[in-house]
Parts: structure tokens; sequence; C-alpha cells
């Protein structure tokens, strides 16, 4: 009798019993990495940077992707990443909130701070002590 695959494992589920030759006879495509199934995922589930292993947190295109669909995801961005101004800057823009997970440069930084003020006023709270007391950004708020 020939072994068949566990039900409900990988296998068992996108396979069926075929063999190695008849999967890709019949085109069968696996998904081409790790980075563009996150991709694909966050279309899906905006908070899914989340639940993303640290290589996905750390890339660019996967964050900027997850901070576009949600500001609040760059919480679960990289160090490195929430110290990046073109990926801060496109969070505050969809959640003015998100400056509270920014580097503590980048919320001393007067173009993001204006920005995450703009969208949501309390945001005011996270930037550093000098930029609260900014008057221009102050009548933004």
């Amino acid at each position: 009798m020939a072994e068949q695959p566990v039900a409900g494992s990988e296998q068992a589920t996108r396979f069926g019993d075929q063999n190695p030759q008849q999967i890709r006879s019949n085109n069968v495509k696996p998904l081409q990495n790790a980075k563009e199934a996150a991709i694909e995922g966050l279309k899906m589930e905006t908070l899914a940077l989340r639940d993303a292993s640290a290589k996905l947190r750390a890339d660019k295109e996967v964050v900027l992707e997850a901070v576009k669909m949600s500001g609040l995801s760059l919480h679960y961005a990289s160090e490195d990443l929430r110290a990046d101004k073109e990926v801060v800057l496109e969070a505050v823009t969809h959640f003015g909130r998100a400056l509270c997970f920014a580097s503590a440069n980048l919320r001393a930084d007067i173009d993001i701070v204006k920005k995450a003020v703009e969208v949501h006023g309390a945001a005011l709270q996270f930037a550093n002590e000098e930029l609260q007391t900014d008057k221009e950004i102050v009548l933004k708020a």
C-alpha cells in the first residue's frame, strides 16, 4: 500500500497524493518567497506585520506596505526602520499617533512631527519637548 500524506498536512492539503512530477506538470506554483507572501498577507490583514519574522519586520519594502495599510504597523517594524524617515513619514501620514513608535531622532524631526499633528493633533504629545512648544506645530495640532 502506498504511503499517503498525513491528513491536514501542507502536502496533503496542497497536493493530495500527487508525486512531484505530477505537480510540476499540473503547473502548481508555490509562492516565490516569504517576502511576497508577507506582502500579500498585508493586503488581507492590516496588522500582519505583528506576526511576521524579524527578517520581514526589517525589510523596508514589506514594512512600507504594512504602514500604508495601517500606520500602527510601525510598532512592529525593526528598530532600524522605526528610525527610517521614509517609513515613519508614511506611517504618520496614515496614523499620526504612530509618531510614538518612531525613533527619538525622528520624534524631533520637524517634517515628521508636522505631518503627524496634521493627521492627528494628539500626536503632539509624542514629539520631543522642543517641538511640543514650537508655535507653528502647536497651531497645526
